[in-house]
């Protein structure tokens, strides 16, 4: 059954269908902005306004001035303490070192630009948020984790970390591995993947790979608002770094989060057993999306 609007009392259909326009995804960016990428200047560039419509910015993290501004932001986060970031590292295809960190807020893309900057610099600020009690959301984080402490084997803030969630382990019936196709399934427009095996070590970056780490990392916000609640009945994790170097995750207890229109929308479709829904103009399974489990 396909329709565009239904009301359940007070909540419309075509409330999802604003909601989630607002988070769907675009890689492309106007061309004219791409001109005024330097890396000797702190990158401000509104990013993927099809994505926020609130004008989420990516900051490139390599000089005094934009790691002051990163510090604070992250300072602001953890007195939050109920806020929800995503997280992505880059490094050059083969056994080479992370080049750069992705970290999304809802506002900000920062990219920690881990060649640029002293070790010692970052170790510091980054120890402090990954033991903080803000939720860090990634994909697949374990081989992130397990890279970048054979990366930066001193920085104590890669040895462990908590609470992550890592949406590699959510499953969607129907939808094949990947963040790409989970994005697709979710969001409604897959992400472009072209540039994940370009030279990240390479300074400056150009301005298609800025583009793409900071979608790799918004994206995760995106779906983790998106995906209903009960997907995440498992996916918290303490993580840590073994004497092995390999990643060990334990599952921890979810916390509570509030819900948002989305998902309060979503719920409603959902109690009352609807099969499918249709929001931006991308059909999507109803009982796919509740079907979302997690691998054991």
């Amino acid at each position: 059954m396909m329709f565009r609007k239904v009301i359940f009392g007070p909540w419309p259909i075509a409330l999802a269908s604003s909601a989630i326009r607002s988070m769907q995804f675009c890689l492309s960016y106007a061309a004219h902005h791409a001109e005024t990428l330097t890396m000797n200047t702190n990158i401000c560039l509104p990013v993927m306004d099809q994505f926020w419509s609130s004008g989420t910015v990516t900051v490139v993290v390599d000089n005094e001035t934009s790691f002051d501004h990163f510090t604070a932001t992250v300072n602001d986060l953890i007195e939050c303490g109920r806020a929800v970031v995503g997280l992505d590292s880059e490094w050059r295809p083969g056994d080479n070192p992370t080049a750069l960190l992705q970290l999304a807020t809802t506002k900000t893309v920062f990219l920690l630009d881990l060649i640029s900057l002293h070790w010692q610099q970052w170790d510091p600020v980054l120890s402090t948020l990954f033991r903080a009690s803000l939720v860090k959301v990634g994909f697949g984080w374990n081989g992130d984790l397990e890279r970048l402490h054979k990366s930066f084997p001193k920085a104590a803030c890669f040895q462990q970390m908590a609470p992550v969630a890592d949406l590699s382990r959510v499953c969607l019936a129907g939808v094949r591995k990947g963040l790409s196709a989970l994005v697709q399934a979710v969001l409604g427009l897959p992400l472009d993947k072209s540039a994940q095996a370009s030279d990240w070590a390479q300074r400056p970056l150009s301005s298609v790979q800025v583009m793409y780490a900071a979608a790799d990392a918004a994206c995760l916000l995106a779906l983790w608002d998106a995906l209903p609640q009960h997907a995440f009945g498992r996916s918290l994790f303490s993580m840590s770094i073994n004497s092995s170097g390999k990643a060990c995750a334990v599952a921890n207890t979810v916390p509570q989060r509030k819900l948002t229109t989305t998902q309060m929308v979503q719920n409603a479709l959902h109690s009352y057993s609807l099969t499918g829904w249709e929001v931006a103009d991308h059909t999507i399974s109803s009982q796919a999306m509740s079907s979302a489990v997690l691998e054991p």
